[in-house]
């Protein structure tokens, strides 16, 4: 199955490397993720932050959000007949600031802790190629179960190749575009005055811009995504082999109990070195996520009517492939927990019941000393939670609950 996930990411690497290089990337070479500190690699991923995400659509989103929030005060009421307060366009503030503000904070953690990250994801692959090599087993091709597999998530990326020109033009079709705000409210052109050719050339740039934003956002999504969902993944795989390797050792006369508390550890302290900034990003995942999710379902219920139909299926969509990574991830984390804690239980007994030597006792120490793999969530010490099925649940259930507490509010 880790062969799956080197073609996959192989494929997604493939349709966005002619594009700015992000703070990581994947390596199809070494098939391991890298860390880019070359400021003139990371430039145009710095002009697409500040330049095409932040003063083209955020800044101008947020400038339209003060701008209705000011009418509001002076009015006393919203502003209901206000071109730049409708219901689409406040739906359009919401979607700017969720993506281009969600991809400008992710690539942001992204530098800020890449090194650790990297060091962190790369042991996993390593643990994974050092498992599979001491068991012997053979990777061969794929089969036609994963082969399907691959192609199927091999289109994800080309969701966002159709809907950047389709979000632009639809936008600037309705007036929803951040330069229409921007020149609409502070310039007030005549446009009768100027030429058809100044008109539409404003309308193309617009719809360019936007797309671009699109593209630019869509790609820093796809690789978080990919950074989450394939560790998480590995490390239940890893552990899985762990145990299964553990179990051909015992039926062998080679007593090797050391290097499993070694692999073991190895896990421990990349995780511990990566938990304060997992904890965050996770936290902060989590909000914009289920904010998303819940965003969404709300658009799909309640605006069925406002879209055409090449544009409203996109929410949907969106909806359904947020939702199956996330609920991915975080079972893969929680079934992490519970496998390492039942492995870490049954290799104290087994040493228990084998080893009455110095050794043993000096085994017996380290294995006792030793803790499950437990990821956290949360901002600082004492605002964390720990990702298990039951915290799981707990978030789906807030989900539904703010998306039914929305939908009777409006």
């Amino acid at each position: 199955m880790a062969q799956v996930i080197y073609q996959i990411l192989d494929s997604y690497y493939l349709k966005i490397e002619k594009f700015s290089k992000l703070p990581i990337i994947w390596s199809r070479k070494s098939h391991r993720v890298v860390a880019v500190h070359n400021p003139k690699e990371l430039a145009g991923w710095g002009l697409d932050c500040l330049v095409t995400m932040g003063i083209c659509v955020l800044l101008p989103k947020l400038a339209q959000l003060d701008y209705v929030f000011r009418k509001y005060m002076e009015l006393g009421h919203y502003p209901n007949q206000d071109v730049f307060a409708t219901p689409m366009q406040m739906l359009s503030v919401a979607i700017s600031i969720l993506t281009c503000g969600g991809a400008i904070c992710l690539s942001c953690f992204a530098l800020i802790c890449q090194d650790e990250a990297v060091s962190t994801i790369n042991s996993l692959f390593d643990m994974e190629e050092l498992l599979v090599s001491r068991a012997e087993i053979y990777r061969g091709k794929l089969t036609p179960r994963e082969t399907r597999l691959v192609k199927i998530f091999s289109y994800v990326p080309l969701l966002w190749a159709y809907w950047a020109p389709t979000v632009g033009i639809f936008g600037v079709i309705e007036g929803m575009d951040p330069l229409t705000f921007v020149v609409e409210r502070f310039l007030q052109p005549d446009w009768k005055s100027y030429s058809l050719l100044w008109y539409l050339g404003f309308k193309v740039f617009s719809v360019v811009m936007v797309a671009l934003a699109t593209l630019s956002s869509g790609r820093v999504f796809l690789a978080a995504g990919c950074i989450f969902v394939c560790p998480a993944w590995l490390l239940r795989h890893d552990i899985r082999l762990l145990g299964k390797d553990y179990d051909a050792m015992r039926k062998s006369e080679e007593q090797q109990f050391r290097i499993y508390i070694i692999l073991y550890n190895t896990i421990i302290i990349g995780f511990a070195r990566l938990g304060p900034y997992l904890a965050v990003i996770a936290a902060f995942l989590l909000i914009v996520c289920g904010s998303a999710i819940i965003f969404c379902n709300v658009v799909t219920i309640t605006m069925r009517s406002h879209f055409p139909l090449n544009v409203y299926p996109m929410f949907l969509v969106a909806m359904v492939i947020i939702t199956i990574i996330l609920n991915s991830v975080l079972t893969f984390v929680a079934e992490c927990t519970e496998l390492s804690e039942r492995m870490v239980k049954f290799w104290v007994s087994d040493v228990d019941s084998k080893m009455g030597t110095v050794a043993g006792k000096i085994y017996r120490k380290r294995l006792r000393a030793m803790r499950p793999v437990e990821i956290y969530v949360g901002f600082g010490r004492e605002i964390q939670m720990k990702i298990s099925k039951e915290f799981v649940c707990i978030y789906n259930q807030a989900i539904i609950d703010y998306t039914v507490k929305a939908l009777l509010q409006i």
